[in-house]
């Protein structure tokens, strides 16, 4: 859409998962990623066994919260940006608290701004 209007906005995807990858406790137990898991259940109409997986995926990002936090710090001055929108709703608090700790530090502005998008992993299409 900004395209399409000719806006000289830069939109930049991030794919959290990739961002993420070191807290997942399923990939460093079995290699295989808990988005993997979760959408090759729902795929397979097993939904019985979606609910552990996102009782672990909640444990785990309650576990890791402060360590999540401090990551996404870190990729936002990196990474700095105008506005973010998240479509992921289980990390929405981490985005959050570590955005808005950045963006209130950095109000510096850019004439053209970066709009992080994140890209739901859980119960994709793929």
């Amino acid at each position: 859409m900004a395209t399409q209007q000719q806006r000289p906005w830069q939109v930049e995807l991030v794919q959290f998962q990739e961002l993420t990858d070191r807290f997942d406790v399923l990939r460093r137990l079995t290699g295989i990623r808990i988005q993997e898991q979760y959408n090759v259940l729902l795929q397979n109409g097993w939904t019985l066994g979606s609910v552990y997986l996102l009782r672990l995926l909640q444990a785990t990002i309650r576990l890791f919260h402060r360590p999540l936090v401090n990551l996404l710090e870190n990729f936002w001055r990196e990474k700095s940006a105008d506005l973010l929108v998240s479509v992921i709703p289980h990390f929405n608090r981490e985005i959050c608290e570590s955005w808005s700790k950045v963006i209130r530090a950095d109000r510096s502005s850019r004439s053209s701004p970066t709009w992080p998008i994140f890209r739901p992993a859980f119960g994709s299409s793929r």
